[in-house]
């Protein structure tokens, strides 16, 4: 990545790309951060020479921590123009294997960056708001943060929608197809599927999201959480699956197709649009790719599970229940 200059100040840029394995974790970003900011300033580059020459010029690799403390003599030597670092796509930075995971060290090392308080550096991060993201932005705290999706998404309609209009093919299209193919594409524009190590509970969470007969408080969908399933006969609730907090453990398997929100004085949850649940129950979901079909929702099996999952609860209760027989 070449350096890029704006004025008088450095940048430094890494986006974290999923469909490539060098470009998602921090071994990989805090090389390309030091080559770039270290490009046009000798003193800089007088660091990486240091570098180079202690670790058997370049036969040998340098740890994280080594790399950290050199990126961090770089941002810290006075009479330096102001840096920029920009991490763009935390999100698709993985938090699947791990400990801790690839994301959370990349977190970790973005709150440390943070904690520095120097002057002259400024930090960007784009990403979706993945609950563990928001959750160590928060703990940054006075640094202002906030998540700007609606013009990523807008900038995407416009460019599908000049696509669909500019295209000499489909410019003879019905005018119909034409919008079914920007509403289409735009509805895909929030981000990524759920990962596989999720799938198992998210569907399950969204089989009980479909076929509840009231909106569900987040205490009772993260209790499906706690409930083990592969026993055999009627599931058994496991008391130690769960989470201390409910609204992360919803939201972190189920991705942004559900939001929580206040109704009644209680944080209730719901599909974050929709369309979200009509697209999951939907035939034309099995005609899908095979990590995508998985998902469809067959209302006779999710009215299975949540009966399941509440027999589970139930049975495991130490208090009598009194059933009201009039």
């Amino acid at each position: 990545m070449a350096l890029q200059v704006a004025g008088t100040a450095s940048m430094g840029y890494f986006y974290f790309d999923f469909r490539d394995l060098n470009k998602q974790n921090l071994r990989n970003l805090l090389p390309s951060l030091l080559i770039q900011l270290s490009a046009r300033s000798i003193p800089r580059c007088d660091i990486l020479s240091r570098l180079y020459l202690a670790h058997d010029f370049g036969a040998q690799k340098p740890s994280d921590v080594v790399l950290t403390e050199s990126l961090k003599e770089t941002l810290s030597l006075s009479g330096q123009d102001p840096s920029y670092i920009i991490i763009d796509a935390l999100d698709e930075c993985p938090n699947t294997s791990g400990m801790p995971s690839p994301r959370e060290e990349v977190l970790e090392f973005v709150s440390h960056l943070v904690g520095l308080d120097l002057p002259n550096l400024r930090i960007c991060v784009t990403s979706r708001p993945e609950i563990d993201i928001r959750s160590t932005l928060e703990l940054l705290s006075p640094t202002p943060y906030r998540f700007i999706t609606s013009g990523q998404k807008k900038d995407i309609v416009d460019y599908v929608s000049s696509v669909v209009h500019s295209d000499k093919r489909i410019r003879r299209w019905r005018e119909e197809d034409k919008v079914l193919v920007i509403e289409k594409l735009s509805e895909k524009a929030d981000g990524m599927e759920i990962n596989k190590a999720n799938r198992g509970h998210a569907h399950r969470l969204l089989q009980c999201l479909t076929v509840a007969v009231r909106p569900l408080r987040v205490e009772e969908l993260a209790e499906v959480l706690a409930v083990d399933f592969n026993m055999g006969g009627i599931p058994k609730l496991n008391s130690d699956w769960r989470w201390q907090d409910q609204e992360e453990a919803v939201l972190s398997a189920c991705s942004s197709l559900v939001g929580i929100v206040g109704e009644g004085g209680s944080r209730v949850v719901q599909f974050s649009h929709f369309s979200v649940k009509e697209f999951l129950t939907s035939k034309r979901l099995s005609r899908s790719s095979e990590d995508v079909s998985w998902y469809q929702i067959h209302l006779e099996d999710a009215h299975a599970i949540i009966a399941q999952a509440c027999l589970g609860v139930l049975l495991e209760l130490d208090d009598e229940i009194k059933i009201d027989r009039e």
